[in-house]
């Protein structure tokens, strides 16, 4: 990573770190997503042609892969060295779990 210059103000260098751990969260979240298969979703088939032998259940028909959830950040003990790590394991679960936060209200509960 390049050399970050001394900033002037308190101000400066809260942006310059929020701007590190937001190139440092991107980073690990394209990792993590390299992880994942290419095409998560099936492909759609089409409808079978109905047969005289006995149904197929509908449990196998409609398996779709799934992802696994993250894990819920450890609980802040008040460690204030520990601070920007229990702050980026909140930002990481949020991030990677966007359905369950609609709301900024949410986010903060």
């Amino acid at each position: 990573m390049a050399q970050l210059a001394n900033p002037d103000t308190p101000l400066e260098a809260l942006a310059l770190q929020d701007k590190a751990w937001t190139h440092l969260l991107h980073l690990e979240t394209q990792a993590l997503l390299e992880c994942l298969p290419p095409n998560s979703t099936p492909p759609v088939a089409a409808k079978p042609a109905p047969t005289t032998s006995a149904p197929i259940s509908t449990a196998l028909m409609t398996l779709q892969p799934q992802i696994p959830h993250p894990t819920l950040p450890d609980a802040y003990n008040g460690v204030c060295s520990s601070r920007e790590q229990f702050l980026q394991s909140c930002l990481t679960y949020i991030h990677l779990s966007k359905d369950a936060f609609d709301s900024n209200a949410l986010k903060i509960t």
